[in-house]
């Protein structure tokens, strides 16, 4: 996939793309960034990427608190297994 930073939450999408993924039901909601990637790329879409400038924002992170990361990488890599089966569906229907 050409992508160096699958979980970006810089993105711009085509409006009928965005509506067609916004409809699809979600497999890693923890990871919304990326699976719209996937599903993006499995469907044909075009990716393209831009440099982007990016400063730390000052105070505390707002990520997630280390102590929820296993359970949800747990998550996620249980998932995995749906979410190649949903990827070869959608490319399967683009043709």
């Amino acid at each position: 996939m050409p992508a160096l930073d699958a979980d970006s939450g810089f993105r711009l999408y085509r409006t009928e793309v965005a509506k067609e993924v916004a409809g699809q039901e979600w497999i890693n909601t923890y990871l919304i960034a990326s699976e719209i990637l996937l599903r993006i790329h499995a469907m044909g879409g075009q990716i393209r990427q831009v440099p982007v400038t990016y400063r730390q924002r000052r105070g505390a992170s707002r990520g997630l608190p280390a102590k929820r990361i296993p359970k949800i990488v747990r998550r996620v890599l249980g998932n995995f297994p749906k979410l190649k089966r949903e990827c070869a569906r959608l490319r399967r229907g683009r043709g």
